[in-house]
């Protein structure tokens, strides 16, 4: 799913963009710009820099329908492409990701944007995109049970928790600790990736394949 975007320059440049609205946080997404020549001479000298927001970078080599010509600072990479005869059109499209670390960002209400600056043989145009969203995972404790059973020994004590998702952002995996500082316990579970396990505390990797 896209958000659209077009501008219409004086030149009879025809620049679309399109922007995604499933990017999440920690994730990759695919952006496109097309150029279409509504002129009378073929366009040359095509180059396109693309001003992401901090956080957000290019994936190298992600590039099709264009070559990298400076990719030094991947919040702001430089492609070029070919000639544009009139009436054709040059599409673009990229992969970006977003750091895990915008999370903080993201819940203080920061927007997302790229400004685009498209330039050729005898112009150029600066169009900023409308802003687009990057989901972020909310996860949360909704209830536990067994938390104050107390067994004899060599009793099996079984806890269940129910978490949640409360965000659309999707999340590979997190880790889910249970400590018992006093000790005395041996603890397992039958879901997730074992991190630590010691006399006072499990700690788990949980992942999409335990929630079926």
């Amino acid at each position: 799913m896209f958000f659209w975007m077009t501008q219409v320059t004086s030149q009879n440049i025809l620049l679309n963009y399109t922007t995604p609205a499933d990017f999440m946080v920690c994730d990759t997404a695919l952006f496109s710009v097309a150029v279409t020549n509504n002129g009378s001479t073929t366009v040359t000298g095509n180059n396109l820099n693309v001003m992401l927001p901090p956080g957000v970078t290019y994936i190298p080599n992600s590039i099709t329908g264009g070559t990298q010509v400076n990719i030094s600072n991947l919040e702001n990479p430089t492609f070029g492409f070919i000639n544009i005869p009139v009436g054709a059109t040059r599409t673009l499209t990229f992969k970006a990701r977003a750091s895990c670390a915008l999370i903080g960002d993201i819940n203080m209400g920061a927007q997302f944007s790229n400004t685009l600056t498209y330039t050729y043989n005898g112009g150029n145009q600066t169009v900023t995109t409308n802003p687009y969203p990057i989901e972020t995972p909310l996860i949360v404790l909704l209830s536990s049970s067994g938390l104050g059973g107390f067994g004899q020994a060599g009793q099996i004590v079984t806890r269940t928790f129910n978490i949640r998702n409360n965000r659309i952002g999707a999340l590979e995996s997190f880790s889910f600790t249970n400590a018992h500082p006093m000790g005395g316990f041996t603890i397992s579970s039958n879901y997730g990736t074992v991190l630590q396990n010691t006399g006072t505390l499990l700690e788990l990797q949980l992942n999409g394949n335990d929630f079926q």
